[in-house]
């Protein structure tokens, strides 16, 4: 009977520790749940903004025939980037140029403000560059971006050419930005094409032919995710990606996690 009784206990004893361990753990799915939840949102949300302050540097862009370093810095002076875009590394302005104009062009970039040695880089002869002319907020660190061809590297080049084809705000897979060659700190950009006025945009072959530039705003993936929620528990393993709404309109590309 003893023995009996204290087998009996302790069956009691481990279905009630399992019933706990079990209610403990479906609180703790539930929690990470939610939080996982309430990121995704909040990353949406700022992700949401950024794309339609993008938009609206486009459309600045877009608005001029040549985009000179005074109109650059009128717009970007009034731009906070502190508030609403906290998480924001640079914005910036890149024309497209073809390979019959790198002379032409780097002679009158040499013009803007204090850019007498302004040279495109890297190096690569392709037939198109997009290197950066304008870039905000302005520091001895984003200076070093300045003449950077963004056609020079495969993910920025992908998320130019699905800019181009959509017609629409696109991101690039993970990027180490010019400022952090030495560390390798990953980042991500958001990239959006300018064409020229009055030029026909229905079919890709005319975008193609009429994109005159991008406009781009960039990010180290810490620090957006720290803006976003600084208080996000480290267990979260967090993925942003690009997924175009509408696929059909591009040519198959998976896309791209940062």
């Amino acid at each position: 009977l003893p023995l009996a009784v204290f087998l009996g206990l302790t069956c009691l004893t481990l279905a009630a520790w399992h019933w706990q361990s079990r209610l403990q753990l479906q609180a703790e799915e539930s929690a990470n749940i939610q939080e996982a939840a309430a990121v995704t949102a909040e990353i949406r949300e700022r992700l949401r903004l950024h794309v339609q302050f993008l938009r609206s540097v486009q459309a600045f862009a877009s608005t001029l025939t040549v985009l000179d370093q005074q109109s650059w810095k009128r717009f970007a002076s009034v731009i906070d980037t502190k508030g609403s875009l906290a998480g924001m590394f640079a914005f910036a302005y890149a024309p497209a140029v073809r390979d019959d104009e790198h002379k032409t062009f780097e002679n009158w970039a040499k013009k803007q403000g204090d850019r007498s040695i302004f040279k495109i880089f890297p190096e690569t002869r392709a037939a198109l560059s997009t290197p950066i002319l304008f870039i905000a907020p302005e520091s001895p660190a984003t200076r070093q971006a300045i003449g950077y061809d963004l056609h020079s590297e495969t993910q920025r080049r992908d998320g130019i050419r699905r800019a181009i084809l959509s017609r629409n705000v696109a991101m690039s897979g993970p990027v180490v930005l010019v400022v952090d060659q030495d560390s390798e700190r990953l980042g991500f950009q958001l990239v959006q094409a300018v064409f020229r006025q009055g030029q026909p945009l229905d079919l890709p072959e005319q975008r193609q032919s009429a994109f005159s530039g991008v406009v781009l705003a960039a990010y180290r993936f810490d620090e957006f995710i720290g803006a976003v929620s600084p208080a996000t528990d480290s267990r979260l393993v967090l993925r942003i990606s690009d997924e175009d709404p509408h696929p059909e309109t591009l040519e198959l590309t998976p896309p791209r996690p940062v």
